[in-house]
């Protein structure tokens, strides 16, 4: 497509970069959202650190666009716990913790004012790009193929790849396609694609006989009124196009955190179960929880709990004696809180003893 312009602004963010919502009540189902956005910034995360590494005195600074991204990233996978692989959602992690360290390490070399690692800021793409494909090679094993969340995930992927790619210095021209979402899109069933209505746009000036540059031209007309842009070209104008997949990000986002389900009747006698082989916390047949083979007071909390036939409470059976009893069993049950869904746990206000809850 066209050459580049020379940057004058900031790719535009989009208002979703904010950390994602909290776990919620099983009423509103996120995992569409969190799908969509496990895909979405994988890719577009490589956005934020090319952008920051390529303007790092930019008064709109962009240092915290990869945090944010990640923060949101961390977000979702805790909503898709049940559906992930273990070993992927356990691996996420420790990749976002590599890439918050370079972007850390990045922001300190340039507030000291000496080159990252030798290098110079604006030299080629930024640091971090190996890292950034591991993390989305990672996200692709997420999710099953056959699982009806992967639509939502692709989508994502592509408008990240999209908006990514518009910001590529290296390349002398925009090789983004926006026919990657448009495909995408396509792909998504029509009852599913109707929750965002800007897809269905999209959609409908995408006729298969009609080339890119028309289909970016007609969306953008649906989306901005083209007399405010002095007679630019989005078909040339690599902003203008990132405007395009700032608006289908917020628009997608905003629609999947609204999905709702019919709340569910559990069996009368349902309780958690405890599969300690297979490091899975489920009630009924859902699994709520994975665990992490290390967390031993993690686990020795759900094998008391398993051994008593999840009464009410337990004494806190972690091992240690009485110094720093509190805050030893106060950090576990923190961490076994994380991702959980459906039941939750706490403290019985002694500090010697665990309760559970349904949400």
């Amino acid at each position: 497509m066209a050459k580049k312009r020379k940057r004058s602004a900031p790719p535009a963010r989009s208002t979703s970069t904010e950390p994602g919502p909290p776990l919620s009540p099983i009423a509103v189902d996120l995992r569409p959202w969190a799908a969509y956005v496990l895909g979405h910034h994988s890719r577009a995360l490589r956005l934020w650190q090319n952008v920051y590494w390529q303007n790092p005195q930019e008064e709109w600074g962009a240092w915290d666009g990869v945090p944010l991204t990640i923060d949101e990233m961390d977000t979702a996978r805790q909503h898709l716990v049940a559906l992930m692989a273990g070993n992927v959602y356990n691996e996420l992690p420790v990749r976002f913790t590599a890439l918050r360290t370079i972007n850390d390490d990045i922001f300190e070399a340039w507030s000291k004012g000496v080159p990252y690692r030798t290098r110079h800021f604006g030299d080629n793409s930024s640091p971090g790009g190996e890292e950034a494909k591991t993390l989305a090679i990672l996200a692709d094993q997420a999710l099953g193929d056959t699982d009806p969340l992967k639509h939502w995930y692709r989508v994502g992927v592509a408008l990240g790849h999209y908006r990514a790619e518009l910001f590529i210095e290296e390349h002398e021209e925009v090789r983004a396609s926006i026919l990657w979402v448009v495909e995408a899109v396509r792909a998504l069933p029509k009852l599913t694609r109707k929750i965002v209505p800007l897809l269905e746009a999209l959609v409908a000036v995408s006729a298969p006989s009609a080339d890119e540059s028309t289909i970016v031209r007609a969306f953008f007309q649906k989306l901005r009124d083209p007399r405010r842009f002095d007679g630019r070209d989005p078909v040339e104008d690599r902003y203008l196009q990132d405007s395009i997949g700032t608006t289908l990000d917020g628009a997608i986002q905003s629609a999947l955190k609204e999905v709702t389900v019919t709340p569910r009747t559990l069996p009368v006698k349902s309780k958690p179960h405890w599969d300690k082989e297979r490091f899975e916390l489920r009630v009924a047949e859902e699994v709520v929880r994975r665990v992490r083979g290390i967390a031993r007071n993690v686990i020795t909390i759900l094998d008391s709990f398993q051994e008593s036939h999840w009464c009410d409470r337990i004494d806190d059976p972690i091992p240690g004696g009485h110094d720093g009893q509190k805050a030893r069993l106060d950090e576990a049950i923190k961490s076994l809180n994380d991702g959980l869904r459906i039941i939750r746990f706490g403290g019985d206000g002694t500090g010697k003893g665990i309760v559970w809850r349904w949400l």
